[in-house]
């Protein structure tokens, strides 16, 4: 950092390298340029673990290193949580947690004494330029809400020249809701960021930012159509008309027709029913002025009309656009016309309440001449409903481009496709021949308004299909469009089908959405989710029924940013989702309501979704002229009958209401009942115990026999669907995607989008043409998780375990886990982080012995950079089912199940269900054993007094992540009980811990004394872990077992046989390295019934006998000493093939061995039960294995072997 930085703190963060096993210090330059009225000052430095963050901040514990400045605006962004304190509460929860105890920054302009125009700075840290050449993008969250809102803007600020450059801007109310911003940083030189908020002049206008997030790769855009892109407003001026009116003078121009019943009136500030705007559009404030109709003093059905200049209409046509405002019980229509050459024409019309909000409309008026338009509003039955208007405007020309598609100027870029049989038709209601068309279109709702629709001579099954434009790849947007599908039932004639596709690289995906037959005379509403790593086209396809004259017609696309909420979802802060009014069938209408005094309430009501004055909900109003008996329906989407469903809302009834509710079941979509259909897997009845028959036969199973790694049908038909093996090639095998957001599991192949990080190929076929899962880091936030959760499992074996592979490559990867869910119990199984290299990675995860039904659940978390995808593919189960039953179990040390399965001897009495009937671990079966899980105490075990640390009894993952257990052994959750030794509590290199049995009897004959315990050593800097046996209290150490560095992060069993012929001590020691990655956990010793507790006193020897002595050559790992004490020799120099000692000691242990009297340096790194062992005469197997050795041809020979009966685990290496 060099210049001027102004005379203020600033924060800078410097990222510093990894730098493996070399210690570094920090050195702080100040350099004078000679000046005398310079100074260069520091204060609050701290060091994090992981790369800086730059830019990115979520607000949650600090402002990270944004901060206000003192000079250059006029007042402060604030810190906040929950709402703000301003009428309008600002957002009452913050976007990183969706809780109103996270954190955001807002900018309070209640009580402050402001004056619009005035603003606030919010400044970062200086930063480097993009390391990309096309430059970085910021996004963020933000949350304009109230009628009083400014403007929120976004700079960059050369760090050398302090010249400002927009990058961002929006003004006005955007909704009570978090929405999502994104901005290019196209500088190429060092910068900062300002985000400004500019005041509106009006005290309910906070505007809050959230989840700041700084990438060095580009914005990702849509890729630009054929035709203009539409946005949602102009950023055109047009020159002014005759006919624009603010009503801020009056009417303008414009006229009262004096053949009407009633007349307009301009109005500021509320109306005298309650229902009008509580602002005008114009300048929304109470001070700003509309026009509006009163339904309280007049009769139904009666006008009031305004009407126009006369108007010269050329051949390019008008736009005529106007605001318009239509909320209450008692709203009737409103409807533009136009008037030429002596005959009037209905344009746009619009009935029924729309919401307690400013909605705006244009239509593309195309007849030639002299044109007068006439604005009419009619009044309902009732005093509560009012008709507004406000901002009316015309352009010659087409209409300005918005973000829906009605068709009313053109295709909006929609292409015919050239695979299919004949065309979509854009046509209007007048112009329709087909008898089964809907006699208006969605826009205006009249027969001069446009839309898309299918008819075909061609047989049944012909199908015609329209793509859109290309859109931008996307993790999760919404497309919403509304369409028309009423038969013409002639002779059995019927609707077809709409389907609607995704389309890339020239593929149809499977149909996100489709509605077959009859669907009702109205238009429907619908919506789906679109999902593409790449860019891609919006497919609709009309099918054609068995009859020629029935249509499908679609209307008023739009494709808005986020997810589609559930089907059927539906909170009305913004509008009513998917539901709608019915124009048939009812009375009178549900109505928005928003902090309303409704009949029977004390008081106002507030809704439930905010519990704020400014929360929107549905409400009947029964007042005059309802009468008993009235009803209003509002109607959902309808739903296709693929699963049972629940609805569930919230309601409040007056307790001396008139109005009951009740739920219409159309058809019998919610009445289905799946558990009386047995073929039928449903949600409820997962854990039922009616039978299931197997498909295709007459053999039932239990429902719990269902996904539970056995094959109970005849060709294991219940198995199929149960996700065990799959390599997403397909489909995703039942695994389903439990994530919220756009940071989800993508399907995809080849190279994923951004360079530098994830997999390009997959690992089945190691090509780009197989596919594989990845969440793309570029979407989200920072600790987002992506979810993948497996069908329901019934139960697993001892010996279950998940094989996946995995590939994290990146400067910024986050998290990899595996999840295990029993019932409200969740329990991490596996767990990983970083960068593991531009390569694919298995993981072996032991699932272990699971009696209840379980689920799991691959998860992915989101660092704060965009480097950082991750990848899976092939999940594999293996070993997952039970012993199966034997004739008879007469293998060397075997034990027979009460089921007449064999399992190992050793395996019995371990708390593990080998047999799979609970009978090798029954209470009369271990009788004998003295065994341990360390759930309520240490079972007889001693803390070692001489030792330098304790080992820890604990539940659940150990303090510092990427080493230690994550569950116990003996329950397998993150409820049960184990002990470990803490490597981050401050220690020296070889600090140890000793835990020190009880005494026992010696061991001198068959059978012989054995331990069996259970071992976690996961870490990067594991140390050592060793098992001794001891004859006295201070007596020498006996060292019996040994395993030294990282292990897996997974729980091992070892068994440690006895040999003594004086009763002896089991001591178990871990030895640690100075650093913090080093956790070791123990749990389940188990001592065989061979092990006799002593009787009598245990013999106590002279303390410090087991003190070593320290070597004369200093620190071991260092030097050698050779074995006859000569001289001490560099370890760099033993098994070089040079002889440094005279005794040849550092030449002696470096591969070449014939066993006879060790293992001459090998070292034995295997786990569990599958080891090398060294051994003389036969081996345990009746019918492999050698009976002497090489070396000798003698059975006294010795030799190393592995026992092929110690495990049943097939491809155990």
């Amino acid at each position: 950092m060099q210049g001027d930085q102004e005379n203020q703190w600033k924060h800078a963060s410097v990222s510093l390298p990894y730098l493996r096993n070399q210690q570094f210090r920090i050195l702080m330059q100040g350099i004078s340029t000679g000046g005398q009225q310079e100074n260069i000052a520091v204060d609050d430095i701290s060091f994090n673990t992981g790369v800086c963050p730059l830019g990115s901040c979520s607000f949650e514990a600090d402002m990270c290193s944004y901060s206000n400045v003192f000079t250059g605006d006029d007042f402060d962004w604030q810190r906040g949580s929950g709402g703000s304190s301003s009428r309008t509460l600002g957002p009452s929860t913050d976007h990183t947690r969706h809780t109103s105890a996270g954190h955001y920054m807002y900018l309070e302009t209640s009580g402050a004494n402001l004056t619009a125009g005035q603003k606030a700075w919010l400044v970062s840290e200086t930063l480097p330029s993009p390391i990309n050449p096309t430059g970085g993008c910021l996004t963020f969250y933000y949350h304009l809400y109230g009628v009083g809102i400014g403007t929120l803007n976004v700079y960059t600020r050369s760090a050398s020249t302090h010249n400002l450059t927009l990058i961002w801007s929006l003004s006005g109310n955007q909704g009570n809701v978090w929405n999502y911003g994104r901005a290019p940083i196209l500088t190429k030189n060092s910068y900062e960021i300002i985000i400004e908020g500019v005041y509106g002049g009006n005290t309910t206008g906070d505007i809050a930012i959230d989840d700041i997030s700084l990438s060095s790769y580009r914005c990702f855009s849509i890729i630009q159509p054929t035709t203009t892109p539409r946005v949602l407003t102009s950023t055109l001026t047009y020159p002014p008309t005759s006919i624009d009116c603010d009503f801020e003078s009056d009417i303008c121009n414009w006229q009262q027709d004096t053949s009407d019943q009633f007349n307009w009136e301009v109005q500021a500030g509320r109306t005298l029913t309650g229902t009008g705007p509580t602002a005008d559009h114009t300048y929304s404030t109470l001070r700003g002025h509309f026009a509006y109709i009163n339904s309280s003093h007049d009769s139904a059905n009666s006008s009031a009309r305004l009407i126009s200049p006369a108007l010269t209409i050329g051949p390019q046509g008008v736009c005529f656009k106007f605001w318009y405002y239509m909320y209450g019980s008692s709203i009737n229509r409103l409807t533009l016309l136009a008037q030429s050459n002596g005959k009037s024409q209905a344009l746009w019309t619009r009935s029924g309440t729309r919401g307690p909000q400013w909605r705006y409309s244009q239509v593309h008026i195309r007849t030639n001449g002299s044109t007068v338009f006439i604005l009419e509003g009619l009044p309902g039955v009732g005093a509560h409903g009012d008709i507004a208007l406000d901002d009316i405007s015309v352009n010659v020309d087409h209409c300005p481009a918005e973000v829906i598609c009605d068709f009313e100027n053109d295709e909006c870029g929609y292409t015919q496709a050239y695979d299919d049989n004949f065309d979509w038709v854009m046509k209007t209601a007048t112009a329709s021949v087909i008898v089964s068309a809907p006699s208006t279109d969605h826009t205006f709702g009249t027969s001069l308004g446009h839309y898309m629709y299918t008819i075909s001579r061609l047989p049944p099954g012909s199908f015609a299909r329209l793509d859109s434009p290309f859109l931008e790849a996307t993790s999760g947007s919404c497309l919403q469009f509304w369409y028309n599908m009423h038969g013409y039932n002639l002779q059995g004639a019927t609707v077809g089908t709409l389907n609607v596709y995704t389309r890339s690289d020239g593929a149809l995906s499977n149909a996100i959405f489709t509605r077959t037959g009859e669907q009702g005379a109205e238009w429907e509403i619908a919506q789906a989710t679109l999902r593409s790593t790449v860019p891609f086209k919006v497919t609709f396809e009309g099918v054609v029924g068995n009859g020629f004259f029935n249509a499908i017609c679609i209307d008023d696309i739009t494709v808005q940013p986020g997810a589609c909420p559930g089907e059927g979802n539906c909170d009305f802060e913004e509008n009513l989702c998917t539901w709608k009014n019915t124009a048939v069938g009812d009375n009178f209408d549900w109505l928005q309501g928003q902090n309303q005094p409704l009949a029977g309430f004390s008081g106002t009501v507030v809704d439930h979704t905010l519990n704020t004055v400014y929360g929107v909900y549905m409400y009947t109003d029964s007042s005059p002229p309802r009468q008993t008996g009235d009803k209003a329906w509002l109607v959902s989407p309808s739903f296709d009958n693929s699963t049972a469903r629940c609805l569930s809302l919230w309601y409040m009834m007056a307790t001396r209401g008139a109005i009951n509710i009740k739920v219409i079941r159309f058809d019998q979509w919610f009445s289905h009942k799946c558990c009386k259909h047995k073929s039928v897997y449903c949600p409820q009845c997962l854990h039922s115990s009616v039978p299931s028959p197997c498909p295709g036969s007459t053999t039932c199973i239990a429902r719990n026999k269902v996904c539970d790694f056995v094959s109970d049908c005849p060709h294991g038909e219940e198995e199929t669907a149960c996700g065990y093996n799959c390599n997403f090639d397909n489909q995703t095998c039942h695994w389903v995607s439990n994530s919220e957001g756009t940071y989800v599991w993508t399907k995809y192949r080849g190279a994923t989008p951004d360079s530098n990080t994830g997999p390009d190929r997959d690992h089945t076929t190691n090509s780009g043409v197989g596919y594989y899962l990845y969440t793309d880091a570029s979407n989200g936030t920072r600790y987002d998780q992506a979810l993948l959760q497996s069908p329901l499992f019934q139960s697993s074996s001892a010996t279950c375990q998940l094989s996946l592979w995995y590939h994290m490559f990146g400067s910024g990867v986050g998290d990899l886990f595996v999840l295990k869910e029993e019932g409200v119990t969740r329990t991490y199984l596996w767990k990983t982080s970083g960068d593991h290299g531009n390569r694919w990675n298995q993981a072996v995860i032991p699932i272990e012995r699971m009696a209840s039904p379980f689920t799991l659940t691959i998860g992915s978390t989101r660092s704060f950079n965009v480097l950082g995808d991750i990848a899976i593919d092939d999940i594999f189960f293996q070993h997952c089912s039970f012993p199966d039953p034997a004739t008879s179990c007469t293998a060397y040390n075997t034990f027979t199940c009460r089921s007449q399965a064999c399992v190992p001897t050793q395996n019995v009495c371990d708390f593990v269900d080998d047999c799979g009937d609970g009978t090798d671990e029954l209470d009369y079966t271990c009788d004998d054993y003295i065994r341990c899980d360390f759930e309520s105490s240490m079972c007889g075990w001693n803390q070692d007094v001489t030792d330098n640390l304790d080992w820890i009894r604990l539940a659940g993952p150990t303090p510092t992540s990427e080493t230690g257990p994550l569950h116990d052994h003996t329950l397998g959750t993150s409820s049960g009980h184990y002990i470990y030794v803490k490597s981050s509590d401050p220690h020296k290199e070889g600090a140890t811990a000793r835990i020190i049995s009880r005494a026992f009897q010696a061991s001198a004959s068959a059978p012989y004394c054995q331990l069996k315990f259970f071992y976690y050593m996961y870490g990067q800097t594991i140390g050592s872990l060793s098992v001794y046996t001891r004859n006295s209290f201070y007596g020498p150490l006996v060292k019996r077992f040994s395993r030294s560095g990282e292990i897996g992060n997974y729980w091992v069993s070892s068994v440690v046989p006895i040999y003594d012929t004086k009763p002896f001590q089991i001591i178990i020691e871990a030895t640690l390295h100075n650093a913090s990655l080093g956790d070791i956990g123990i749990d389940d010793t188990i001592f065989t019934s061979a092990c006799k507790l002593l009787t009598t006193d245990f013999p106590i020897g002279t303390p410090g006998s087991s003190v070593t002595t320290p070597s004369p050559c200093g620190d071991p790992s260092v030097y050698y000493q050779c074995s006859d004490g000569s001289r001490c020799i560099s370890r760099s120099l033993v098994c070089d093939f040079v002889t440094q000692c005279t005794d040849g000691s550092d030449e002696a242990n470096c591969g070449t061995c014939d066993f006879q009297q060790g293992m001459c340096g090998w070292q034995d790194i295997s786990v569990d039960k599958y080891v090398w062992e060294r051994h003389n005469g036969s081996t345990a197997s009746a019918i492999s294995g050698p009976n002497a050795d090489h070396t000798t041809g003698k059975t006294t020979g010795n030799y190393i072997y592995v026992d092929s009966t110690a495990t049943d685990d097939y491809g155990k290496q």
